[in-house]
């Protein structure tokens, strides 16, 4: 869900508006990465993957064990605001100067999490970005 506002102020010549987000968390996979060590002895033979019947073999296969599209971090919660003024320069046109302040909430929602079953699994790999300040302007003549 997103929802945007902007809002005229009635003075001043200002505007207000912002941006509010909530998406779905990233998705919580399970796979295990199982070597054909493992998986040899109960197959009574090597991985189709590996180069000879016996031996040695590097192999691996991945087995899910979440169903996809089951789990999911928390929701993330996003909300951006701007403040814009138009100043009317005397014969050199129009300034509107922007004060932009994002993730404002300074939401931390994990973007992407290890699937992979073992001592990382659920580690973020990567978040949302902190709360950044940028200020800018449009000179139109």
């Amino acid at each position: 869900m997103k929802l945007s506002a902007v809002y005229p102020v009635p003075w001043q010549d200002i505007y207000l508006s912002a941006t509010c987000q909530n998406s779905v968390g990233a998705e919580r996979g399970g796979d295990f990465v199982a070597t054909n060590a493992e998986i040899a002895p109960s197959l009574g033979r090597n991985l189709s993957a590996c180069p000879a019947q016996t031996g040695p073999c590097p192999a691996t296969v991945t087995i899910p064990l979440v169903a996809p599209g089951t789990y999911f971090e928390p929701r993330s919660h996003h909300v951006d605001l701007r403040i814009s003024k138009t100043v009317t320069l005397p014969g050199a046109g129009r300034l509107r100067l922007n004060f932009d302040l994002y993730n404002l909430l300074n939401e931390s929602a994990a973007n992407s999490v290890n699937s992979r079953f073992g001592p990382v699994y659920l580690r973020a790999q990567s978040i949302m970005l902190g709360r950044l300040i940028k200020v800018g302007g449009l000179w139109t003549w």
